[in-house]
């Protein structure tokens, strides 16, 4: 997400960064205009590991 002040907001992990960064100095997730397939993946598994437990677990 960016805002009009010069910074992005991560998508992952909720740093904000300056517009200036190509990814995020916490996660190096991707920027939000910069296109990289693998780091798409690589966020996607990231975030799912972040996902709460579906409501039957633990067994």
């Amino acid at each position: 997400m960016s805002t009009n002040m010069g910074k992005w907001s991560c998508s992952v992990c909720t740093y904000v960064n300056p517009d200036t960064a190509s990814r995020c100095q916490m996660c190096e997730s991707t920027a939000p205009n910069v296109s990289e397939p693998h780091s798409q993946s690589y966020n996607s598994a990231l975030q799912s590991s972040f996902m709460s437990p579906t409501p039957d677990w633990p067994h």
